[in-house]
């Protein structure tokens, strides 16, 4: 039998983790969040979904085994691949993916934000996504809205970003 270390989500969830860094911090301004999915694997990976109480934004936070084939692969296509994958519609449209490099410096891993809409007519939806790959590892950490929603939320999610690190179960990365 395999021993997995917990760790603390940043939300007072414990996770398994087989030695698998976690993304956290990056404290939620907003208040009665609602869970919708929590998943933590045997393998250390994750993923969580909570809802703003009004329903109008949703923070998804996860990690998964990297994908990403360097010699084959452009990093910046990858994670805004994987950011994409974030929605639940093939209909997908990409507005930027940018190399940030204060968050980048934070982690010590290139950290790109990928913004896009997803779905059509009213269904239409924005996401902003904070995406890493750590050679091993891909972390996403992202915030889907209404296109339609009056309140420009962008700041709010970028001091969010900034307070994003690693950690691992002997100290943080």
């Amino acid at each position: 039998m395999e021993l997995y270390a917990l760790n603390d989500d940043g939300r007072g969830d414990l996770i398994p983790s087989e030695r698998i860094p976690v993304l956290m911090g990056g404290a939620l301004p907003f208040t009665n969040m609602q869970n919708l999915r929590t998943e933590n694997n045997e393998d250390g990976t994750y993923r969580y979904e909570d809802f703003t109480q009004d329903g109008q934004i949703l923070v998804v936070n996860t990690a998964e085994p990297t994908r990403f084939v360097p010699e084959v692969q452009d990093l910046e296509d990858y994670l805004a691949d994987c950011a994409m994958s974030l929605s639940d519609t093939d209909t997908c449209e990409l507005l930027s993916a940018k190399a940030n490099e204060k968050y980048t410096e934070n982690l010590t891993y290139p950290v790109y934000i990928v913004t896009y809409t997803a779905g059509e007519n009213e269904d239409t939806m924005k996401w902003t996504v904070f995406a890493v790959d750590t050679d091993s590892y891909t972390y996403l950490y992202g915030f889907c809205e209404s296109v339609d929603m009056e309140e420009d939320m962008d700041e709010i999610y970028q001091t969010i970003f900034s307070q994003l690190y690693l950690s691992d179960e002997e100290g943080d990365l």
